[in-house]
């Protein structure tokens, strides 16, 4: 029964679509309501570059560093003045694919924030466009959690608040990132928390790429509101994974631990999220009912990203 709650999403006039969507790298798009009707050509895959091979007569491509649903990242060195970046290519070729990379690109070098990796430049090689950003070192907060179990609470909570921080900025700005989740935060070795990967980021300034009705982002993630229109989801759906992650940081367990997709998405929708009160005894009660309120299933009734934060910011003072 709670699986037909999610396969009627996927109803298309009168039948279930068989093949709903795509997951790389637990980010979920669905195929055939995303891509808009003056963005309908399909997307095709991308020869797999060769290390060694110069980008778009600039860039040396190195060792591939992280991939994800939108593209590969490789570390990469401009050849005519030397220094190193993270080179993003899409693994794929297709207008709309395209369109959705240069408008990470835009928005990431519109916001120009401490919070947000920095971006060099960006352009296309035989087909396929790349995003060059600054080149980190460090691990996301999903590595983080993995390599040493569950975060101190104190850890946790200044990691989330950094977060939340650079979402306030981001919203005040009209941007939703409607993609965050542990492996889109990454923990420099010294200095600012940095929130990645913008490809499924929308801005109010600009014309949107979502189809009505399209679901994307990532199941165990995603607001419920996300799971049923991705196109109308708003800053309450950014709030709500601060508190998915705040719940990964204390937990390891993400909102909706599910182990299958489908599954994921029906707790979005009518689940409960893992009991952080029992599984974090330690765990103040006001942590445990900021956590809540931001993972309440009513977007009206979650805090926003800057009341977040200074919830954070004023219980850590006292």
């Amino acid at each position: 029964m709670a699986e037909s709650v999610v396969r009627r999403l996927f109803a298309q006039n009168g039948k279930v679509t068989q093949r709903p969507s795509r997951l790389v790298d637990n980010t979920y798009v669905s195929d055939d309501e995303t891509i808009p009707d003056d963005f309908a050509d399909s997307p095709a895959t991308a020869p797999a570059p060769v290390r060694g091979i110069v980008i778009d007569g600039r860039y040396l491509l190195g060792p591939a560093i992280a991939s994800g649903g939108m593209g590969t990242v490789y570390r990469a060195r401009h050849i005519r003045l030397g220094y190193a970046v993270a080179l993003k290519l899409s693994d794929t070729v297709g207008a709309h694919l395209d369109a959705r990379v240069l408008r990470e690109a835009q928005l990431s070098a519109q916001l120009d924030d401490p919070g947000i990796v920095r971006v060099l430049d960006s352009g296309r090689h035989e087909g396929s466009p790349y995003i060059a950003m600054e080149l980190l070192a460090g691990r996301d907060l999903e590595q983080l959690v993995e390599d040493r179990g569950p975060l101190p609470v104190y850890g946790a909570c200044t990691i989330v608040h950094d977060v939340a921080q650079t979402c306030a900025r981001m919203h005040a700005a009209g941007i939703i990132h409607r993609d965050l989740k542990p492996a889109n935060v990454f923990l420099p070795n010294g200095g600012h928390v940095k929130v990645i990967d913008f490809g499924l980021a929308k801005s109010d300034s600009m014309p949107s790429l979502t189809r009505t009705g399209a679901r994307m982002g990532t199941p165990s993630f995603m607001a419920p509101e996300q799971v049923e229109d991705s196109k109308n989801a708003n800053a309450a759906a950014d709030c709500y994974a601060l508190g998915g992650l705040a719940l990964y940081a204390l937990t390891g367990q993400p909102p909706h631990p599910a182990p299958s997709m489908v599954e994921q998405l029906t707790q979005a929708l009518v689940g409960d999220p893992p009991p952080l009160a029992d599984l974090r005894p330690d765990a103040p009660s006001w942590l445990v009912d900021l956590v809540l309120s931001a993972l309440h299933k009513d977007p009206a009734q979650r805090p926003t990203a800057a009341a977040f934060a200074i919830c954070l910011e004023e219980r850590a003072r006292a």
